[in-house]
Protein backbone atom coordinates (compact mmCIF):
# COMPACT_ATOMS: atom_id res chain seq x y z
CA UNK A 1 0.00 0.00 0.00
CA UNK A 2 2.75 2.17 1.00
CA UNK A 3 4.38 1.64 -2.55
CA UNK A 4 1.23 2.60 -4.21
CA UNK A 5 0.92 6.03 -2.40
CA UNK A 6 4.39 6.58 -3.53
CA UNK A 7 3.69 5.40 -7.10
CA UNK A 8 0.61 7.75 -7.18
CA UNK A 9 2.76 10.94 -5.41
CA UNK A 10 5.35 10.36 -8.20
CA UNK A 11 3.25 10.46 -11.11
CA UNK A 12 1.78 13.35 -10.02
CA UNK A 13 4.65 15.35 -8.29
CA UNK A 14 7.75 13.57 -9.46
CA UNK A 15 9.06 16.71 -10.68
CA UNK A 16 8.20 20.40 -10.79
CA UNK A 17 6.27 19.78 -14.30
CA UNK A 18 4.00 17.06 -12.89
CA UNK A 19 3.78 18.88 -9.76
CA UNK A 20 2.54 22.19 -11.75
CA UNK A 21 0.33 20.55 -13.84
CA UNK A 22 -1.20 18.22 -11.24
CA UNK A 23 -1.53 21.42 -9.25
CA UNK A 24 -3.11 23.31 -12.10
CA UNK A 25 -6.08 20.39 -12.47
CA UNK A 26 -6.89 20.74 -9.16
CA UNK A 27 -7.55 24.33 -8.95
CA UNK A 28 -9.51 24.18 -11.89
CA UNK A 29 -11.77 21.67 -10.37
CA UNK A 30 -12.00 23.29 -7.37
CA UNK A 31 -13.09 26.36 -9.37
CA UNK A 32 -15.79 24.29 -11.25
CA UNK A 33 -17.34 23.48 -8.08
CA UNK A 34 -18.68 26.69 -7.25
CA UNK A 35 -20.71 27.56 -10.57
CA UNK A 36 -21.89 24.10 -10.58
CA UNK A 37 -23.35 23.98 -6.84
CA UNK A 38 -24.79 27.42 -7.95
CA UNK A 39 -26.47 25.88 -11.02
CA UNK A 40 -27.94 22.81 -9.27
CA UNK A 41 -29.02 25.12 -6.58
CA UNK A 42 -32.27 24.52 -4.27
CA UNK A 43 -33.72 28.17 -5.30
CA UNK A 44 -32.53 27.56 -8.41
CA UNK A 45 -34.62 24.21 -8.59
CA UNK A 46 -37.79 26.32 -7.13
CA UNK A 47 -37.73 29.18 -9.84
CA UNK A 48 -37.70 26.44 -12.68
CA UNK A 49 -40.72 25.04 -11.06
CA UNK A 50 -42.25 28.63 -10.72
CA UNK A 51 -42.21 29.24 -14.63
CA UNK A 52 -43.23 26.10 -15.56
CA UNK A 53 -46.02 26.76 -13.07
CA UNK A 54 -47.30 30.13 -14.54
CA UNK A 55 -46.50 29.46 -18.18
CA UNK A 56 -49.50 27.47 -18.39
CA UNK A 57 -51.84 30.14 -16.66
CA UNK A 58 -53.86 32.48 -18.61
CA UNK A 59 -51.97 35.22 -17.17
CA UNK A 60 -48.79 33.81 -17.94
CA UNK A 61 -47.33 36.71 -19.67
CA UNK A 62 -48.23 39.30 -16.89
CA UNK A 63 -46.85 36.85 -13.84
CA UNK A 64 -43.30 36.44 -16.18
CA UNK A 65 -43.20 40.15 -16.53
CA UNK A 66 -43.28 40.69 -12.68
CA UNK A 67 -40.82 37.08 -12.29
CA UNK A 68 -37.06 38.36 -11.72
CA UNK A 69 -34.43 35.63 -11.31
CA UNK A 70 -31.62 35.09 -8.98
CA UNK A 71 -30.91 35.81 -5.27
CA UNK A 72 -33.92 38.15 -3.94
CA UNK A 73 -33.23 39.80 -0.51
CA UNK A 74 -35.16 42.46 1.88
CA UNK A 75 -32.84 44.32 4.05
CA UNK A 76 -34.18 46.14 6.70
CA UNK A 77 -31.02 47.38 8.85
CA UNK A 78 -32.88 49.11 11.54
CA UNK A 79 -34.79 46.03 12.24
CA UNK A 80 -31.28 43.91 11.74
CA UNK A 81 -33.50 41.49 8.80
CA UNK A 82 -32.10 40.33 5.74
CA UNK A 83 -34.37 37.76 3.79
CA UNK A 84 -34.40 35.90 1.05
CA UNK A 85 -37.21 34.26 1.66
CA UNK A 86 -38.80 35.66 -2.03
CA UNK A 87 -35.73 33.71 -3.56
CA UNK A 88 -38.27 30.92 -3.56
CA UNK A 89 -41.33 32.82 -2.72
CA UNK A 90 -42.38 33.81 -5.58
CA UNK A 91 -46.19 34.68 -6.07
CA UNK A 92 -46.32 36.16 -2.28
CA UNK A 93 -47.34 39.21 -4.50
CA UNK A 94 -49.54 37.65 -7.09
CA UNK A 95 -52.83 38.45 -6.43
CA UNK A 96 -53.86 35.70 -8.86
CA UNK A 97 -51.90 32.80 -7.49
CA UNK A 98 -54.04 32.59 -4.46
CA UNK A 99 -55.61 29.32 -5.77
CA UNK A 100 -52.22 27.08 -6.21
CA UNK A 101 -52.09 24.37 -3.93
CA UNK A 102 -47.63 24.54 -3.51
CA UNK A 103 -47.05 26.64 -0.68
CA UNK A 104 -43.99 27.94 -1.75
CA UNK A 105 -45.88 29.58 -4.64
CA UNK A 106 -48.74 30.59 -3.06
CA UNK A 107 -49.98 34.44 -2.38
CA UNK A 108 -49.54 35.76 0.94
CA UNK A 109 -52.51 36.43 3.16
CA UNK A 110 -53.38 39.69 3.33
CA UNK A 111 -51.81 41.31 6.47
CA UNK A 112 -51.69 44.78 7.13
CA UNK A 113 -48.08 45.24 6.65
CA UNK A 114 -46.33 44.96 3.18
CA UNK A 115 -43.49 42.34 2.32
CA UNK A 116 -40.87 44.81 2.59
CA UNK A 117 -42.08 47.28 5.75
CA UNK A 118 -41.23 44.07 7.85
CA UNK A 119 -39.74 41.21 6.02
CA UNK A 120 -40.35 37.76 6.45
CA UNK A 121 -38.43 36.53 9.56
CA UNK A 122 -39.81 38.99 11.47
CA UNK A 123 -43.31 37.19 12.04
CA UNK A 124 -42.04 33.65 10.68
CA UNK A 125 -38.44 33.38 12.41
CA UNK A 126 -36.16 31.21 11.07
CA UNK A 127 -32.93 31.81 8.94
CA UNK A 128 -33.51 34.70 6.80
CA UNK A 129 -30.38 34.98 4.97
CA UNK A 130 -30.39 31.07 3.49
CA UNK A 131 -31.39 29.80 0.16
CA UNK A 132 -32.04 26.11 1.00
CA UNK A 133 -34.75 24.93 3.49
CA UNK A 134 -32.44 22.95 5.36
CA UNK A 135 -30.53 25.54 6.24
CA UNK A 136 -33.58 27.85 6.85
CA UNK A 137 -35.25 25.78 9.60
CA UNK A 138 -33.27 22.96 11.06
CA UNK A 139 -29.73 23.60 10.77
CA UNK A 140 -27.57 23.81 14.19
CA UNK A 141 -26.88 27.36 13.14
CA UNK A 142 -30.65 28.85 12.91
CA UNK A 143 -31.18 30.50 16.05
CA UNK A 144 -34.80 31.20 15.75
CA UNK A 145 -36.52 28.08 14.45
CA UNK A 146 -38.70 28.36 11.64
CA UNK A 147 -42.15 28.76 13.85
CA UNK A 148 -44.65 25.72 12.17
CA UNK A 149 -48.08 27.73 10.65
CA UNK A 150 -50.60 27.26 13.60
CA UNK A 151 -47.94 29.36 15.73
CA UNK A 152 -47.79 31.78 13.51
CA UNK A 153 -50.00 34.09 15.03
CA UNK A 154 -47.43 33.89 18.00
CA UNK A 155 -45.13 36.51 15.33
CA UNK A 156 -48.17 39.20 15.76
CA UNK A 157 -47.59 38.62 19.13
CA UNK A 158 -44.06 40.33 19.57
CA UNK A 159 -45.85 43.90 18.23
CA UNK A 160 -49.27 44.13 19.05
CA UNK A 161 -49.60 44.07 22.68
CA UNK A 162 -53.32 44.94 22.30
CA UNK A 163 -55.87 42.23 20.92
CA UNK A 164 -56.01 42.21 17.33
CA UNK A 165 -58.91 40.70 15.39
CA UNK A 166 -57.46 39.11 13.00
CA UNK A 167 -55.24 36.84 15.40
CA UNK A 168 -58.13 34.61 17.50
CA UNK A 169 -55.45 31.88 18.85
CA UNK A 170 -53.02 34.87 19.72
CA UNK A 171 -55.90 35.96 21.88
CA UNK A 172 -56.94 33.05 23.55
CA UNK A 173 -53.68 32.23 24.17
CA UNK A 174 -53.75 35.60 26.49
CA UNK A 175 -57.02 34.90 27.88
CA UNK A 176 -55.76 31.59 29.08
CA UNK A 177 -52.69 33.56 30.75
CA UNK A 178 -54.53 35.79 32.61
CA UNK A 179 -57.63 33.42 33.99
CA UNK A 180 -55.11 30.74 34.87
CA UNK A 181 -52.85 33.09 36.84
CA UNK A 182 -49.60 31.81 34.94
CA UNK A 183 -47.56 34.67 36.04
CA UNK A 184 -47.59 33.66 39.16
CA UNK A 185 -44.91 30.89 38.73
CA UNK A 186 -44.00 31.74 34.88
CA UNK A 187 -41.94 34.94 33.71
CA UNK A 188 -42.98 35.70 30.51
CA UNK A 189 -41.47 38.02 28.17
CA UNK A 190 -44.24 40.42 25.92
CA UNK A 191 -42.98 42.27 23.04
CA UNK A 192 -41.25 45.36 23.78
CA UNK A 193 -39.50 44.25 26.28
CA UNK A 194 -41.70 44.50 29.37
CA UNK A 195 -42.77 41.44 31.26
CA UNK A 196 -46.46 39.90 32.29
CA UNK A 197 -47.22 40.55 36.45
CA UNK A 198 -49.25 38.51 37.73
CA UNK A 199 -51.22 41.65 38.33
CA UNK A 200 -51.43 42.70 35.22
CA UNK A 201 -54.98 42.35 33.42
CA UNK A 202 -55.03 40.91 29.99
CA UNK A 203 -57.64 42.87 27.33
CA UNK A 204 -60.44 40.99 27.03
Amino acid sequence: MKNQLKAVWQFFFGDSARAFGSVSLILLVLLAISPAKNHFSQWRHYQKQYLHLIRGRADAVTLERHFQGGIQQIWIPEQRVTDRCTTCHLGLKEASLADVSAVAFRKHPVVPHSLTEFGCTTCHRGQGAATTLKRRTTAPTVEQPLLPAKYIEAGCGQCHLEKPTATPFLNQGRDLISSNGCTHCHTIKRGDGTYISPTMILHR
